[in-house]
This record gives C-alpha cells, structure tokens and sequence, in this order.
C-alpha cells in the first residue's frame, strides 16, 4: 500500500492463506513489471518527440540563411553572397551534429552569433547586438536549439518590420536559485494579451507536422524540465518584446570537466 514492491507475503501452508498469499506475490511483480514496462515507454516517446522537434527546427533554419544568400545572388553581389556562404559554413559545422540533445551554453552562443553575423550582413547597421552573459553559465548544458528560434522570432517579427536601427538583448544570469534567460527587441511589439495568449502552452500532437515557432521551444522545455521551468512573453505596441526562459537550478546539468 505504500509503493514498496519488494514487499512480499510469507505464509506457508496449503490452506487458503497461502494460496491467497503466492497470489498477491504475483499480483506485485506483475504491478511492478507493468510500471517499469509503461516508464520506459515514456522515457522513449519522450526521447523520440525531442529529437523530432531537433529534426524540425534544424531545417526549418538553414532554409532561412539560405534564403538570404540567394537574395544576394539575385542582387548580383556575389562577394557578399561568398562571406555569406563562408559563415554559413562556420554555422553548420557547429550545428549538422545532432547526436546530442544537449549542447552547452557557450556552444548554443556560438550558433547564435554565427546566425547573427549571417543577419548582420543583410540588415547592416540597422541591428545592434547586445550580449549580457554570465560567464559562470559558458558549461550549462541546455537543449540544443534552444535559443536560437527565439533570437530568429525577435529579428523576424520584432525588428523586421521597424524602421531605423533595432537593438536585440540576449542575456543569460543566475537569479535566486534559478537561472534566467532573456531575448528581448525594441521592435514594433504586440498587444499584451496577445503577447499572453502566446506564451499560453498548449499540446503538440504531432511534432513533425507543428511549426517551428514558439510553441516548439515550450514544448521542449516542457519535456525537458516540466514544471521546474517558465516561459513567459511580455510586450508593448511600438516598444518591443521580451521573452523569459526561468529554469530552476535543480533541474539543470553542467558540463563535466
């Protein structure tokens, strides 16, 4: 009754309790059979729906740089379509491998500047970047790809679509006894209950066929972390958005060595 399942019944005979007490014997083993069958195959769906949102994301963003260096080709400038490719090449060679779901902190900064460097060449002076890192957090271990969509977000749908220079703040710290990461724009902003509306998790029922946005990374850290981490958006019209990843310590890993 209280979840042991090594307990067990002792009563020797043939009468009636010892038959009853070999049957409840079994009765627990097969209880315990069955759980350890059922968690096993949550720990694999929860495996196999990771790395299909991993396998999602990961075009879905390469298709985007490419995107950039054909615009270039089409403008007959072929120099700035070559150091694109140059550094599209570097983003790769950090991002093809996927055999690990996890990457640390720094090597996701890593995407994340490459990704930038590549948006950088197309916006020109119009984006400024600002990077606000605790350095203790370089050998976190996060889920690959964590960051980096919401960075994209941030560029497509809040600094896009303003005229002049945009700012994006990308920051990462301790706070209390969790971790906190940020990326925030000074871009055109929403209203706030939709900005509610969209950090409002709902279910993916098929990873492949969802899309690559918001919802993907709350789904990621919801299988990752589940209730020892937040999401949250906030957002005003004209003055930008600001998206807050809240991760308790407990349930984070480091980098060993």
């Amino acid at each position: 009754s209280e979840g042991d399942f090594s307990a067990r019944t002792h009563i020797t005979g043939n009468d009636e309790f010892s038959v009853l007490g070999e049957s409840v014997n079994q009765m627990v083993m097969d209880m315990e059979r069955l759980l350890l069958t059922n968690q096993q195959k949550e720990q694999s769906l929860r495996t196999a729906q990771i790395k299909a949102l991993q396998a999602q994301t990961k075009p879905h963003f390469i298709f985007n740089c490419l995107e950039l260096v054909k615009w270039y080709i089409m403008l007959n400038q072929s120099e700035e379509a070559s150091a694109t490719i140059v550094e599209l090449g570097l983003l790769l060679r950090s991002t093809l491998d996927l055999a690990e779901g996890v990457i640390t902190l720094e090597e996701e900064l890593a995407i994340i500047s490459h990704y930038l460097a590549l948006q950088q060449r197309r916006m020109g002076e119009r984006l400024i970047v600002e990077w606000d890192i605790d350095p203790e957090l370089y050998t976190l271990m996060i889920p690959r790809f964590l960051l980096q969509p919401l960075v994209e977000n941030a560029l497509m749908h809040g600094l896009e679509k303003k005229r002049g220079k945009g700012s994006l703040t990308i920051s990462a710290k301790r706070e209390d006894a969790s971790i906190l990461f940020s990326i925030a724009d000074d871009g055109v902003g929403m209203e706030s209950q939709r900005a509610k509306s969209m950090a409002s998790y709902r279910e993916i029922t098929n990873a492949m066929q969802e899309g690559t946005g918001l919802q993907n990374v709350q789904r990621r850290l919801s299988l990752n972390y589940g209730s020892a981490c937040e999401f949250s958006i906030s957002s005003e019209v004209g003055k930008g958005t600001t998206i807050t990843i809240r991760i308790q310590q407990g349930a984070l890993q480091w980098k060993k060595g």
